[in-house]
C-alpha cells in the first residue's frame, strides 16, 4: 500500500487479482476433473504445488476483501503511533 494509500482503490485492485486467481483455480479444476480435485490422496507433487499456489492467494485476498486483519477507517499506521510515542527533541535557541 505504498503507492496508493486509498483503501477503496486497493479493494478494487485485490478484487481484480482474486478474479484472476479464481480463473486459475477453475483451469486447474478443469484439467484435473472433479474427482481429481476432491481426492487429495491422488494428487501428484505437481498437483500439490499448483493447487497450493492457486488457492492460498485466493484465501489471503479474500481475507483482505472481507476486512480480516485490516485496520478500520481512521486507524493509525505503525509509523504514526511510533512518531506520537517518540519523545520530542528540545529545540535550542541561539
Amino acid at each position: 500500500m505504498r503507492v496508493v494509500k486509498d483503501r477503496k482503490t486497493w479493494w478494487w485492485i485485490v478484487l481484480g487479482l482474486i478474479l484472476c486467481d479464481l480463473g486459475h483455480c477453475y483451469a486447474a479444476w478443469c484439467e484435473m476433473g472433479t474427482r481429481g480435485v476432491l481426492d487429495l490422496r491422488s494428487w501428484s507433487q505437481k498437483d500439490v504445488v499448483t493447487n497450493s499456489l492457486n488457492v492460498l492467494p485466493v484465501l489471503v485476498r479474500a481475507a483482505y476483501l472481507v476486512g480480516l486483519g485490516v485496520p478500520g477507517e481512521g486507524a493509525e499506521s505503525r509509523k504514526e503511533i511510533e512518531d506520537r510515542k517518540a519523545p520530542k527533541k528540545a529545540s535550542r535557541k541561539a
